[in-house]
């Protein structure tokens, strides 16, 4: 199969881009010459096999992780350049675990997102309780808003990680596997969010484990593989020319034909 190769970048001075990045861990090569951008009001997907390099790429994105050659630009700045405060004002990542080092509750966690638009050591005003509050309540964790954060459920402490994520109004949103440990209902209230901030101009990236939440809810999926980037489009368009397919080594069938198909790996529907 003829591997497709990324277009590259625009030119324009908002968006967040990688160019040709290359990042290792120990000896090893995690990320090989990776050229993508994320426009404001895009939701694009990042997919791809187990250790194949999505949480890195987030991460280099985010100005996390050291690069071993290119350069991660955002607004047509270096990130290099912009401090970490600057930087997280405008980039907001979450990661797919976390631990509190204090008994923090979920409100006090939540509150955290507004950290970077604080002097040192500010506290919480009204406004950033009034504004958790809004998030909290549309991700259904408000009612936990007192409980330690150590006493909730994995899907629970998922969306008050993503809630926090949310409040601290991020120009650009990078989230890792944001939905892994939700149930059906938490994965659509998550995914209508991410909706929701397209719409209001928020550019979202996001490694997506479940390829028909990736097929469904993104406008571009960017497929990875052993750190390369084989094939990005259209998430029909990368379903049709099958690069998902050969990402995964595994076949996937398509379930219905109307609007944006579902996959299932490796089954055939009964004819």
């Amino acid at each position: 199969m003829k591997r497709s190769t990324s277009p590259p970048p625009s030119a324009s001075p908002d968006n967040l881009r990688a160019l040709d990045i290359e990042v290792h861990l120990g000896q090893r090569a995690v990320l090989k010459a990776v050229t993508l951008e994320l426009d404001p009001g895009e939701r694009v997907a990042v997919v791809g096999p187990n250790g194949c390099g999505k949480t890195t790429l987030l991460r280099a994105l985010a100005g996390l992780v050291p690069l071993r050659r290119g350069e991660v630009e955002m607004e047509g700045a270096n990130l290099r350049r912009i401090g970490r405060r600057a930087t997280a004002r405008k980039i907001a990542y979450m990661p797919q675990q976390w631990s509190a080092a204090f008994p923090l509750t979920c409100l006090e966690t939540v509150l955290l997102g507004r950290s970077p638009h604080k002097r040192w050591l500010g506290l919480a005003d009204e406004s950033d309780v009034r504004l958790a509050q809004e998030v909290m309540e549309r991700l259904e964790v408000w009612s936990l808003a007192d409980r330690p954060i150590t006493s909730v459920s994995g899907g629970e402490l998922q969306r008050c990680l993503f809630a926090r994520t949310l409040v601290q109004q991020g120009r650009f949103l990078l989230l890792d596997e944001p939905t892994s440990a939700q149930d059906p209902k938490g994965s659509l209230a998550v995914m209508e969010m991410l909706r929701t901030k397209g719409d209001e101009g928020v550019g979202i990236l996001a490694a997506v484990h479940d390829l028909n939440l990736a097929l469904w809810f993104f406008d571009r999926l960017v497929v990875l593989k052993g750190g390369n980037v084989i094939g990005e489009g259209l998430p029909e368009s990368v379903l049709a020319r099958g690069v998902l397919e050969e990402a995964f080594d595994v076949p996937l069938a398509r379930v219905g034909e109307e609007g944006r198909a579902l996959v299932v790996a490796g089954f055939r529907p009964v004819e």
